[in-house]
């Protein structure tokens, strides 16, 4: 089984190089190292020059722009870019990698287009639709935080608890006594924790 499995992959591995030796011999691409000028968030696209002389105007962030769901970088100013250029194109380059981001955006498909993931600085944020999760350092803000923090159960079961020992020392509580078995197990939500 072993000596089938590296048979496998020898001819895995020659298809690749036969596929990528066709591809290049096909496609003449080129690639150049670029600094970003200016990135213009709302129209998706960036700025850059290669050596003070040459620049190139409207880089799609996007690899696909208009082209639907996507992973895409927001590159800090001053960075460093590589461009590729598909069959020496140089009109429409594209982003391959670069040396620092301001922002890592996600697009996810579903039904709300609006649906995104993105890092920015030390912030991880998460969108769908009218709902949203920030997570920074130590704190994790749901749908904007207007609702304030998420309540400690642990310090209501401690409150509760002395309440019902002091209206059992004045001779009442029955009722909160029934209430606490059949609906105090239902206040806390255990889908979200913390």
């Amino acid at each position: 089984m072993r000596d089938f499995n590296k048979e496998i992959e020898k001819d895995l591995s020659n298809l690749g190089e036969s596929l990528g030796r066709a591809i290049i011999g096909r496609l003449p691409n080129f690639i150049v190292i670029a600094t970003v000028q200016s990135v213009n968030e709302d129209d998706k696209v960036l700025d850059a020059v290669v050596d003070d002389t040459h620049v190139f105007s409207d880089i799609a962030l996007d690899v696909f722009p208009n082209g639907g769901n996507s992973i895409y970088l927001v590159p800090t100013v001053g960075s460093l870019i590589i461009l590729g250029f598909i069959e020496g194109y140089a009109e429409a380059p594209f982003i391959i990698k670069t040396t620092q981001v301001d922002k890592i955006i996600i697009s996810i498909p579903g039904e709300h287009p609006d649906s995104i993931i993105y890092s920015d600085k030390g912030v991880v944020e998460i969108i769908r639709g009218s709902s949203s999760w920030k997570i920074e350092d130590n704190l994790i803000t749901l749908n904007g935080g207007k609702n304030r923090g998420i309540m400690n159960i642990s310090q209501i079961d401690s409150l509760v608890e002395a309440l019902s020992q002091d209206l059992m020392a004045l001779g009442g509580g029955g009722q909160i006594s029934k209430w606490m078995a059949s609906e105090w197990p239902k206040l806390e939500d255990k889908k979200v924790i913390h």
